[in-house]
């Protein structure tokens, strides 16, 4: 349970699909309090005990926790979006968790807990897809990524369905540019479908970034801008993705022969990447 209020402490928008507001409604939130830990650092103190949790759920067969045991692997996984690194633990969250979420929907005695295990795995497969990706394994990427797309397809959520179209992106960024594109474009129309503006802002960026890099500078430009203003104004604002945005739009500039607005850019992003570290 704190590692879930650990991982809403650090955005509470984000996307997941374990009930979170359920499971938290009736507990204290040790990140609320004033002096409380930092939670991306209490994090960090608790990944022994976190995989030595979800291995035993595994290794032991114990059917009455695989749902807790993949709510679990969702919530830490918050570490591997803040902490891009490609250590080998990273990996084994993930598929412990994939695991107890593949159980979990076998076991599955109605419709909703089916349903949701599906949504669970889908969503810990384009986690892992992107590890892989960072990792060079760009078969294994793809793998998981047609999995997580049949499985969220299958469950039925359109928020769910439009971020795995964005890990797929992002895998095709890499493998096939100009086909990432219309991934993307794919993505935003589910995102917009479902009503989730910080996907929509999310996606924007990320296609904008895709145009940029096919040469489509001044298009480009229009939906970082874009994605910029949503994610700077937002109830809770995304200062981090932010200063991406800014790096984005600053690296554009600079193509573009626009070496002071570039400069301006890219300074802002350093000063808010600052104060985000400083908050965690």
């Amino acid at each position: 349970m704190p590692t879930a209020f650990a991982d809403r402490a650090l955005r509470e928008e984000r996307l997941r699909i374990a009930p979170l507001s359920e499971l938290l409604r009736e507990a204290v939130d040790p990140f609320a309090v004033v002096g409380g830990p930092q939670p991306l650092e209490w994090l960090e103190t608790k990944r022994s005990a976190v995989l030595e949790v979800l291995r035993a759920v595994v290794r032991h067969k114990l059917y009455i926790l695989y749902t807790p045991a993949w709510y679990l692997a969702e919530a830490y996984a918050v570490v591997l979006l803040y902490r891009r690194r490609t250590e080998y633990w990273h990996r084994e969250l993930l598929e412990l968790g994939i695991e107890a979420a593949e159980e979990a929907a076998a076991r599955a005695r109605t419709a909703g807990e089916l349903t949701e295990a599906m949504a669970g795995e889908a969503r810990l497969r384009s986690l892992l897809s992107r590890l892989l990706v960072d990792l060079g394994q760009y078969d294994g990427a793809r793998e998981q990524l047609q999995k997580a797309n049949a499985r969220a397809e299958a469950s039925g959520d359109l928020e769910l369905r439009a971020s795995v179209l964005e890990f797929f992106g992002r895998y095709l960024d890499i493998v096939d540019p100009p086909a990432a594109i219309e991934m993307y474009r794919r993505s935003l129309e589910l995102n917009e479908r479902a009503g989730q503006t910080r996907g929509i802002a999310l996606v924007t960026f990320y296609l904008g970034c895709a145009l940029g890099r096919q040469g489509d500078r001044r298009g480009a430009m229009v939906l970082l801008h874009r994605a910029l203003e949503e994610l700077e104004h937002r109830v809770e604002p995304d200062l981090r993705m932010a200063a991406r945005v800014r790096v984005a739009i600053g690296l554009i500039h600079r193509d573009l022969g626009e070496t002071e607005d570039a400069i301006i850019q890219l300074l802002a992003a350093v000063a808010a990447l600052r104060a985000v570290a400083d908050d965690m």
